[in-house]
């Protein structure tokens, strides 16, 4: 059967499932890094006490998960822009070459002003209501349009990196003085990147090293703090949802 490229909307909701793609990769991607890890036993040469050593030998993570992270923006994003100039192609279609872009700004009087300058409350009322009221394309409002496009700026010149492995180990076994094991030893979980050093009390033994656990945030977010990339990727990718469902559902209305 022929694909219906131009079916209304069909582009945006590609770019959302291509976008979606990539968010999928980058958890298989950062699900994959304690597969990488090799753990020893080291002597303390200070206090001489066993060192639990585990150390990420993946040393192309960061840089594979950066350059997933940029495709899964730039879709994001090209699902806004894709599905904005589809509504003003519909509503608006003599002023197309001045909207290619999907309008997001700073704040909501930047905002206002910026679709006032270009007369969509003359052109469209009703879809400046839409974009000021509801959809909130700026910082503080929609959840995720202004992340993305900050994200995606910063893509263009750089990788979205630094991220930083945010770990933990679990499992950890040891023995005491008296040959008692004590089961289920963990560390609470660091933003330290590897390798991790887990210090065991003088004269006690390592039994089982323990295994890692992984997640990966971005270490600077928007927001400046860090945050889970693969839950909030996740989550952007919802909201921009919402957003083509509703530009969609006002073109069939208006």
């Amino acid at each position: 059967m022929k694909r219906r490229w131009r079916t209304p909307f069909r582009e945006a909701r590609l770019k959302l499932e291509r976008a979606n793609k990539h968010i999928v990769n980058l958890d298989d991607r950062i699900a994959a890094l304690p597969d990488s890890d090799i753990a020893t036993v080291e002597i303390n040469p200070l206090g001489g006490n066993e060192v639990i050593k585990h150390d990420i030998t993946d040393t192309d993570a960061l840089v594979d998960i950066a350059l997933i992270a940029g495709d899964a923006i730039h879709n994001l994003k090209c699902a806004l822009d894709y599905a904005w100039l589809e509504t003003v192609t519909k509503i608006i279609p003599s002023a197309v070459s001045k909207f290619a872009k999907f309008p997001i700004y700073p704040t909501s009087h930047a905002l206002e002003a910026a679709l006032r300058e270009k007369k969509i409350e003359i052109f469209s009322p009703n879809l400046f209501r839409l974009i000021l009221r509801d959809i909130q394309p700026y910082d503080e409002g929609n959840f995720a349009i202004w992340p993305i496009h900050r994200l995606d700026i910063r893509d263009k010149h750089r990788l979205l990196i630094p991220i930083v492995y945010y770990s933990s180990v679990n499992g950890i076994e040891t023995e005491n003085e008296k040959g008692e094991v004590s089961k289920d030893g963990f560390t609470m979980a660091t933003t330290q990147e590897p390798p991790y050093y887990i210090g065991i009390p003088l004269g006690w033994h390592v039994k089982d090293k323990g295994k890692v656990s992984i997640s990966v945030m971005f270490k600077y977010g928007v927001s400046g703090h860090e945050y889970r990339i693969v839950d909030s990727f996740s989550l952007y990718s919802r909201f921009i949802l919402q957003v083509v469902e509703a530009l969609e559902k006002f073109c069939e209305s208006d």
